[in-house]
């Protein structure tokens, strides 16, 4: 589908304004994230671009518009989009995960996915649709005091969900129909020659 998958090392630094991005640059930095729904700093995604480090845009409170114009002047060549609705927790109707092939269908980028939902299971669907990255918000404690507690996951949730997703992944396939072994006695069984009972 011309995504391309771009490889995202350990350290991954967060900014949005020139100044703060300035400041961070001389640090080992191998991926930047811009929030694109804190507004199009043109000066600061320039900023970003001119650096030439792969750069993940989360789409959050963000229109189309303001979506196609961030991705213009950040530029494809090392992007990656996420589909995101920014509210925390974000209720499963406003997830709008069908995004994520509109996002693929527009852009020659890899597409992944920020979610603040509470659960896991529309996460794991994200994947499905197509999202090569995902991002969840994480907690000890979502009882903790904090904005995104409710929407975060525990050490024991991660470990759900990557699970999960390894498997949907495999249970996805190539897409190409096959007989499998594992098949060919049920089937063996239940195409026996018909006999003058069968009638």
């Amino acid at each position: 589908s011309g995504q391309r998958n771009i490889s995202l090392a350990e350290a991954i630094d967060n900014f949005y304004e020139g100044e703060r991005a300035r400041g961070l640059l001389p640090l080992t930095v191998h991926c930047l994230q811009n929030l694109l729904g804190l507004g199009n700093r043109h000066p600061a995604l320039e900023k970003i671009r001119s650096k030439g480090h792969p750069v993940i845009m989360s789409s959050g409170m963000s229109t189309m518009d303001e979506i196609r114009t961030g991705a213009n002047t950040l530029g494809l060549d090392n992007l990656l989009i996420c589909h995101s609705t920014s509210a925390y927790p974000c209720d499963p109707t406003e997830l709008n995960l069908n995004m994520i092939h509109t996002l693929a269908a527009e852009f020659d980028v890899s597409i992944g996915y920020s979610g603040h939902e509470t659960g896991l299971s529309t996460t794991v669907v994200a994947a499905a649709l197509g999202a090569c990255l995902i991002e969840r918000h994480t907690t000890v404690n979502r009882a903790m005091w904090g904005s995104d507690q409710a929407a975060s996951v525990e050490p024991a949730g991660v470990a759900r969900l990557v699970r999960d997703i390894r498997v949907v992944e495999s249970a996805l396939g190539d897409g190409v129909k096959r007989v499998y072994d594992s098949e060919i006695g049920v089937m063996q069984k239940l195409r026996r020659a018909p006999s003058n009972q069968d009638g």
